[in-house]
């Protein structure tokens, strides 16, 4: 255990713990018995249980939120940040939808605090997205009216490494069944931030609640344990 500690530094084991607390969920910490090298923690979002771990991918380490959902229309979405890669594959034509504007709607979050509604930040932020993040999408319609909605897109940042997308099943990962998908977040490193933690959470409820009002989904979750 103290290999672990040293690891991972006993601060993320302490945070996660805490935020798992704070929000009524459950946490696991790492484990050599059950061959968990990370922390691990889940919290109900609504009627979406949402699982939050430490996840290891070609040798880099990345703090990885997932939840399933009903999509019987298989919409999809891949937003992340913006690199010199990602740059010179858009001039070469690769897909990269302008949101725009964003939608500002009733000032009241669906999830969390009103902490981060600071609606001159959120217009300062505007003119920013698109220069900050790669969208592609299977409905750029969709997409547009998903991103455009400022709560969203307040609670992303252009951190290294991050990507939020909806994905289906996978022959090395997660197995799903028709008319089901995956919601992902991912960013690189270990979050040690609580704040920011819990920010994610909310981030899954916000996404989440758009796809219901924009009929995509339902108040309903699929009875899918991930590990």
């Amino acid at each position: 255990m103290n290999f672990l500690k040293n690891l991972i530094g006993p601060p993320a084991e302490d945070v996660w713990r805490e935020v798992a607390e704070a929000r009524g969920g459950v946490f696991f910490p790492s484990s050599f018995i059950n061959l968990r090298l990370y922390p691990a923690m889940q919290a109900q979002v609504g009627v979406w249980p949402v699982r939050a771990d430490i996840y290891n991918d070609d040798k880099m380490t990345f703090t990885r939120f997932r939840t399933t959902f009903f999509n019987p229309a298989g919409f999809k979405f891949h937003i992340r940040t913006k690199t010199v890669f990602s740059n010179l594959g858009i001039s070469l034509g690769m897909q990269d939808i302008e949101v725009g504007h964003p939608d500002y709607g009733p000032h009241e979050p669906m999830f969390g605090t009103d902490s981060y509604l600071d609606l001159e930040e959120v217009k300062r932020r505007r003119s920013e997205f698109d220069d900050q993040y790669v969208v592609q999408g299977n409905d750029p319609e969709q997409v547009i009216r998903f991103f455009r909605r400022y709560r969203i897109r307040d609670l992303l940042r252009p951190t290294t490494g991050m990507r939020f997308e909806t994905v289906g099943s996978h022959l090395l990962g997660d197995q799903l069944p028709p008319g089901v998908s995956k919601l992902e977040y991912l960013e690189l490193g270990i979050d040690r931030d609580a704040r920011r933690l819990g920010e994610l959470f909310d981030l899954f409820g916000e996404a989440l609640e758009m796809l219901v009002e924009m009929g995509l989904t339902t108040h309903s979750a699929p009875r899918i344990e991930l590990k």
